[in-house]
This record gives C-alpha cells, structure tokens and sequence, in this order.
C-alpha cells in the first residue's frame, strides 16, 4: 500500500513536469519495464515513458481503484496553470492503460494537455472526440463519472463489454478528466 501511495505521488510529478524532461536531447524513447514485487515505481524516471505493470503482482482492480482514487486528487488548477490553454480550450489530465491479457502486464502512461470547448453536437456525440481521440479511432465512451468509484466501475465495465482482445490485441482504456469530471473511454487495439 505505501509504494502504491509513493507511485500515485510519482503519477502527479508526471503530470507536473513533462514540459521540464521532454525536451532532453538525450531522451531514451524505449519504454521503462519495471520488474515489480509489491508496486515499487521508484526506479521510474521523470519523463513520459510508460510504465509496465505485472497484474500477477499488482492485480488490475487494485491498479484501477488506486489510479482512480489519484486522479480525483489531482488539482486541476494546477493542470491549468501548467498546460495554459489557449482561448475556448480547456487543460486535462488522465491516464491511458493498455491492457495486454495473455502476457498479464498493463502499460499505464500519464496524459495532460488541453482540448477545445465544444458545444457543437457533432462533437458531444462523437465518442471519439470526447476521449480526446480523432474521428475514426475507434473510442466508445462509457461514462462521465462524480466519483472515483464511479471511474473504476466504468473502467471495469468498459474491459467487460470490450470482451476478450484477439490474438495480438490489448485493451486500450483512456481515464481524461477536465475541471469538471472524467470520462472513461475504451477500444480494442494491436498489441505492437
């Protein structure tokens, strides 16, 4: 429990400093593979580079809840302050968690960034706009949550309706809160 309360103050530092590390011109761009007994996400450098998780050692309802519970906590203002969106924009943060079932591992990376303010209905019902994706991408939204119990039952629903991934297919789920709530979105996606 401690070192999932020591990963989730890493996730908020992720979230913090991203403009500081990504600009390195020395950035390794292969992505971290962590060995983790009980979650132990110190060795995780300060950048944007996922993280890999053993579901056999971490079990993903207790991932979920953790990562839940960890975005209801982030400060948004601060988000705002950081991303500083342009006019009609609005600043988020989140996380995407890629599910990989036969290999047991989910990779979890932190998302900021901002996105237009919309009242155009095209744009509120499209599923894939609203997961901060593009047209075509396959996203379906699931729910906009008030709790952080509301965004772990979403995500697991989401992983249920999505069914069983294929051969060489993971679960692709994206938690995006802005100021006011988040949104829980899911596809199915190639492995590679």
């Amino acid at each position: 429990m401690l070192h999932v309360k020591k990963f989730l103050k890493v996730f908020l530092i992720l979230s913090i400093v991203p403009i500081f590390y990504s600009c390195s011109e020395d950035v390794d761009d292969t992505q971290d593979r962590l060995e983790l007994g009980p979650l132990d996400l110190f060795q995780l450098k300060i950048n944007l580079n996922p993280v890999t998780v053993d579901l056999s050692t971490y079990p993903l309802q207790k991932l979920l809840k953790d990562l839940s519970r960890e975005l209801y906590e982030i400060n948004m203002e601060n988000v705002n302050s950081r991303v500083n969106p342009d006019e009609g924009m609005q600043s988020y943060a989140g996380y995407a968690l890629k599910i990989n079932k036969r290999e047991n591992v989910a990779l979890i990376t932190p998302l900021e960034g901002s996105v237009k303010n919309s009242t155009n209905a095209r744009m509120l019902t499209d599923d894939d706009i609203a997961c901060r994706g593009d047209h075509g991408d396959g996203w379906k939204l699931y729910d906009t949550c008030m709790a952080d119990t509301c965004v772990t039952e979403a995500v697991l629903a989401a992983a249920e309706d999505q069914g069983e991934p294929g051969v060489n297919e993971c679960l692709d789920l994206r938690v995006v809160r802005t100021l006011l709530n988040p949104k829980v979105c899911a596809r199915t996606i190639p492995c590679n």
